[in-house]
């Protein structure tokens, strides 16, 4: 969404993530009713990992109002090139069945939450590019629980990075309606659609698509 308003629609960076940040809060709620009622969601994991991720995106959100428009371009490529890579790598996945709930290193996987706060907060992101792989390739949880996992505590993020957008004044409501309705319709339809169509076709497909923009941001960054 950020690359999309940015590039395509004319919004200013930090218009574009006050956005993004509304419409992560609402298509968490969104998607996430659907995945508590598959019972793929980790409760108790999501709200420990959240609450140490909600102080990162506070910081984050601090930050964003501090630096140059341009930082924040750049940044978000390398987020953006970072996630698309951590997808197209090969690797193992680990059966659901097999999953015991009490995931491994767990104070690392706090502390990189944090970072993955951090960034939402600073980038309007939903934190779910860092969570996911740290859930998955670092705490040994599996692929659709960890992403179930992660859209619940994406809407806690989001909305706390919001407010202090917010209290800034860089919250930009008037076109937050029709982005908010979008982002709900879709979150709903991709939560129904998940479970039957192949990971890998959508793994390679959105890598594709993730580092084409990556590359435009950083070219209009640079410019």
């Amino acid at each position: 969404m950020v690359p999309a308003m940015t590039l395509i629609m004319g919004f200013s960076a930090k218009q574009a993530v006050s956005l993004s940040l509304m419409a992560v809060a609402a298509g968490s709620t969104g998607a996430s009713i659907n995945f508590l009622r598959t019972g793929r969601t980790d409760l108790q994991l999501g709200l420990k990992l959240e609450t140490i991720t909600t102080i990162g995106a506070v910081t984050g959100a601090i930050i964003a109002g501090l630096i140059n428009e341009r930082y924040l371009l750049i940044s978000f490529a390398v987020i953006l090139l970072y996630s698309a890579l951590s997808m197209m790598l090969p690797r193992k996945e680990i059966d659901e069945n097999e999953y015991s709930g009490h995931p491994s290193r767990f104070g690392l996987g706090m502390i990189i939450s944090f970072i993955g706060g951090n960034i939402s907060g600073l980038l309007g992101v939903g934190g779910g590019i860092i969570k996911v792989p740290v859930m998955n390739l670092l705490m040994g949880v599996p692929l659709k629980i960890a992403s179930a996992t992660s859209s619940y505590m994406i809407g806690i993020t989001a909305s706390t990075s919001a407010i202090v957008y917010l209290f800034r004044g860089d919250l930009y409501y008037g076109q937050a309606p029709p982005v908010i309705l979008g982002i709900l319709a879709g979150s709903q339809i991709g939560a129904r659609i998940s479970y039957k169509i192949k990971t890998i076709y959508l793994k390679w497909l959105f890598s594709v698509a993730i580092i084409y923009t990556a590359v435009r941001m950083l070219m209009k960054a640079l410019q």
